[in-house]
């Protein structure tokens, strides 16, 4: 079971009191620390991020794929240890998911080793000195005691006439769904035409995904989704096109529309 370690205020600590920053997104920290690799990175984003995933490949420029999605993608400060990185020289890149549906891959960067750098020792220190700054700011923002004013005397003439009620219309009863817009959301290329997928609510929902050609024949399914971001490698399609989808949640319907994959 991979170990997850979640970083709380701005910056780390190496043993010995030496305050060392992470890079702030799109830059990211990667350290090798006797062959353990940590991927770290501060968040000053103002726009409010959807998710961000953390993926490793052997080679610098393809098959990355993704080794795990951070639950609180907003943190300000968020730090991952892959301590079963099956080569100390893999390469690194983050693939971040903002709200607006826009995304960004980060650069590539291999670990730098520094057998100083102790993740685990770093984020006690860190969640020392975060408690230590929320007892003060409590402090600061305790409530002053503030003596009640005289109540107003209201003096407008009262009637007992009933408020009037407005009918309820149906279409404001029924629950309200996501606008489906093109480009998807969920399924959308990259910058390598690749085919990305992205389900952050996999856990809780059953999804099964259909793909179909620019005729809408049926070319092949996804089932028994269990990862909340899925890259499709282009050569799945055969061809560069227009190619329609249809995702399933829980049986029923949830999405229906189409991508483009441009050639080479």
């Amino acid at each position: 079971m991979r170990r997850i370690y979640l970083l709380l205020i701005v910056g780390l600590y190496f043993p010995g009191g030496i305050l060392i920053a992470q890079e702030i997104l799109p830059g990211f920290t990667v350290k090798n620390n006797k062959s353990k690799i940590s991927v770290s990175w501060q968040n000053k984003y103002k726009q409010n991020i959807k998710s961000i995933s953390i993926q490793r490949s052997y080679d610098s420029t393809k098959n990355f794929s993704s080794i795990y999605t951070l639950p609180n993608p907003s943190d300000a400060v968020n730090g991952y240890m892959d301590i079963h990185a099956p080569y100390t020289k893999m390469y690194y890149k983050l693939f971040v998911v903002f709200d607006s549906g826009e995304y960004i891959f980060t650069a590539v960067k291999k670990p730098e080793i520094d057998n100083r750098f102790d993740l685990t020792s770093s984020i006690k220190k860190i969640r020392d000195e975060n408690n230590r700054i929320k007892d003060s700011i409590e402090k600061a923002n305790r409530p002053v005691k503030i003596t009640a004013q005289p109540k107003i005397k209201d003096t407008t003439e009262k009637t007992n006439k009933p408020e009037p009620v407005l009918p309820v219309k149906e279409e404001d009863l029924a629950p309200k769904k996501d606008v489906i817009t093109y480009p998807s959301k969920r399924i959308f290329t990259d910058k390598n035409n690749n085919i990305n997928i992205i389900l952050p609510d996999y856990k809780t929902n059953s999804y099964v995904i259909k793909f179909f050609d620019e005729n809408y024949k049926h070319l092949f399914d996804l089932k028994h989704i269990n990862e909340g971001f899925l890259i499709l490698e282009k050569f799945n399609f055969r061809h560069a096109g227009w190619f329609f989808f249809e995702i399933y949640e829980d049986g029923g319907l949830f999405e229906k529309n189409k991508i483009f994959i441009p050639k080479d």
